[in-house]
């Protein structure tokens, strides 16, 4: 027994066919990234509608990403006479989406109505990205234990938090 034996499995790839492989392996990825639409709910408060307006619109222009907003804009409330009946609103605007984000530097203003989608997030088993106020590293303990990732405000960190943890 010994050596001197040779390999019949099939023969070894060049490095152009091993780069070839690659890149259409890259490009076919990118391509099922690109084409995946992402439902995502943004949790915020009117009064800091501005702050809501920049996130969608970086997400809006993020290349290669499309997403559905199911956010409760300004200028379409929900209708809801109770709280009891605000918050099962909530709940049927949250169950459709792949995540939600949570503007950290409106929680505390706005404690008791982002805790409720924060709840009903974590109810529903929904990833939440919680991104920091602009200017800040600071976020709400509340915020911080329920979130799965906390990004800053760029649009690059955003979508590839959306696209690591949205179901």
């Amino acid at each position: 027994m010994g050596g001197g034996g040779s390999y019949s499995g099939p023969s070894a790839r060049t490095t152009e066919e091993s780069e070839e492989i690659f890149k259409s392996t890259v490009e076919e990825v990118e391509r099922t990234r690109a084409s995946k639409t992402y439902g995502i709910f943004v949790s915020h408060a009117w009064e800091y509608s501005d702050q809501y307006r920049r996130v969608e619109a970086m997400l809006n222009d993020a290349p290669r990403f499309t997403w559905r907003n199911y956010s409760v804009p300004e200028h379409d409330p929900l209708h809801a006479k109770t709280k009891k009946e605000l918050e099962e609103a909530l709940y049927n605007q949250i169950k459709p989406t792949s995540a939600v984000i949570i503007l950290a530097g409106m929680y505390v203003p706005y404690r008791e109505w982002i805790q409720k989608e924060i709840d009903i997030a974590v109810k529903m088993g929904k990833p939440i990205i919680a991104v920091t106020p602009r200017g800040s590293q600071k976020i709400p303990r509340e915020v911080q234990e329920v979130a799965d990732v906390i990004v800053g405000w760029k649009t690059a960190s955003m979508v590839d938090a959306i696209r690591r943890f949205a179901k």
